[in-house]
């Protein structure tokens, strides 16, 4: 599964959206987008009830700015129902561990979801 590059349709929809939760992986040309890359596509196969998209920070300036970024250090951003809930710099942590990091965000925020939907059915 390809991780789609984010476009305005796509930043208006994470921001206005309920009910959906969506991984951006914003990086620069200094980072090693193709590793993280690759593990997203993982990510997207494993839990399809996320979004997983990209951001070139230095190629979209303007989408970078209506998510709140004003700098050009890499990360990895979580939304769930047009909030900003998580945020994970790459600069802060190595890549082995952001993307631990990461990933345990993700098994948290489904594993609720999944638990609310069984109470929900109950």
């Amino acid at each position: 599964m390809a991780i789609k590059n984010l476009t305005a349709d796509d930043v208006n929809r994470i921001l206005t959206e309920k009910d959906h939760l969506d991984v951006v992986y914003c990086f620069t040309s200094k980072t090693n987008e193709k590793a993280i890359e690759d593990t997203m596509k993982g990510w997207a196969t494993q839990y399809p009830e996320a979004a997983f998209s990209s951001l070139d920070l230095m190629e979209s300036r303007p989408l970078a700015d209506e998510l709140g970024i004003d700098d050009g250090v890499a990360r990895f951003l979580i939304f769930r129902d047009g909030k900003k809930i998580g945020s994970v710099h790459c600069a802060a942590a190595g890549e082995e561990q952001q993307v631990k990091l990461v990933k345990e965000e993700i098994l948290a925020l489904l594993g609720r979801r999944r638990e609310q939907q069984v109470v929900m059915e109950d």
